[in-house]
């Protein structure tokens, strides 16, 4: 399972051509590793590495492309026509998990603010208070 956070422009997964550069890519995630259970519920989590966001500041994450296949590699699954390969997928929720990093100045009728910390803060130590 791969995730790709992109500005919403084309972008192809998989990458059928590794040497070809997508500058639209704010950010990627993937687990090439998901084990069977049986056909039971489970929860996968893909972090995503925003070292390409944070270097291009002109990059503005709009859309999110899933993929979810039998093999990691395009092309490289069961070739045994009696065995094909099969994945079954029912009731996927995406729930992305978006942790502010920073605080900027705030305009007096500003209704939007980024806060900056290096760690997550817990519920009690966030209180916002708006003044008239």
């Amino acid at each position: 399972m791969s995730a790709v956070i992109t500005d919403g422009t084309f972008y192809q997964d998989p990458e059928e051509d590794p040497k070809k550069k997508y500058n639209n890519v704010c950010s990627k995630a993937s687990n090439m590793a998901i084990a069977t259970n049986g056909g039971e519920w489970q929860k996968i989590t893909l972090p995503f590495d925003y070292a390409n966001m944070d270097a291009n500041a002109d990059l503005k994450a709009r859309a999110i492309l899933l993929t979810m296949s039998t093999c990691s590699v395009a092309g490289c699954g069961s070739k045994d026509k009696k065995k094909p390969d099969c994945l079954y997928i029912d009731d996927v929720e995406l729930v992305y998990n978006y942790l502010p990093t920073s605080i900027s100045s705030m305009a007096r009728n500003c209704r939007h603010l980024m806060l900056q910390r290096t760690d997550i803060p817990l519920a009690e130590e966030v209180i916002l208070t708006f003044l008239n």
